[in-house]
């Protein structure tokens, strides 16, 4: 029994051959133990200790320092940061700051603005964006009255009254008709233009009836948030 205590065991032992003796088996596994140490090792060893914790998103990638360990069950949250594959059958809206929000800006027909003739532009439409990466578009009808009409311009863009007729640059977008029937409302498309912000910022459709006598317009604004 001396050489028992003297001598470590690398096959698996019988707890039954260590009875009476300062040697303890210690378990590798659900079923069989691979050798057997002292009980002062034994008292130095500390088993690790399963974490309670709920288990985290993925997220940066770390190594970690905890001395917990994980049980082989458990399963992690649902990682909501990331944009699922498959798209919504609820019908439901994009929440604030999620990729798919869309944000509007209108005035009904019934409530048609003033557009200018002449100088800067009518702001018709204004619509605040957050920070984030927008494609923005709109649409609008304009009526210009009398006078010698020479063009009907819309455009979208961060710039206040923006005349947008040959509006050409990054963040815009305009569409011109020239010589449009007075005493007409004529509808127009503004193509989508992307407008990416790092702060909360205006963004315009302006319009205006050059060489009119007077104009009316109405229309949306509309942007939907890409990333």
């Amino acid at each position: 029994m001396t050489a028992l205590a003297d001598t470590k065991i690398s096959a698996a032992v019988d707890i039954a051959t260590l009875v009476g003796t300062d040697r303890v088996p210690v378990a590798r596994s659900a079923s069989t133990t691979a050798y057997s140490a002292t009980l002062d090792e034994v008292k130095a060893f500390t088993a690790p200790v399963p974490s309670t914790a709920l288990p985290q998103m993925d997220g940066t990638a770390s190594a970690g320092a905890a001395l917990l360990f994980s049980r082989s069950d458990h399963v992690h949250p649902t990682d909501t940061s990331r944009l699922p594959r498959a798209g919504v059958t609820s019908g439901s809206n994009a929440a604030a700051g999620d990729v798919g929000e869309v944000l509007n800006s209108t005035i009904l027909s019934g409530a048609a603005i003033s557009v200018a003739i002449s100088g800067s532009a009518t702001n018709l439409l204004t619509l605040a964006l957050t920070a984030g990466d927008w494609d923005v578009w709109g649409n609008a009808y304009v009526t210009p009255q009398g006078g010698a009409i020479t063009y009907v311009a819309l455009g979208i863009g961060a710039v206040s009254g923006a005349n947008p007729n040959g509006q050409v640059g990054a963040a815009t977008s305009s569409v011109v008709q020239a010589t449009p029937a007075a005493n007409f409302a004529t509808g127009y498309t503004v193509p989508s233009c992307r407008i990416s912000i790092s702060a909360t910022t205006n963004v315009y459709l302006t319009a205006i009836a050059a060489g009119a006598t007077s104009a009316t317009g109405y229309g949306a604004l509309t942007a939907r948030r890409a990333r």
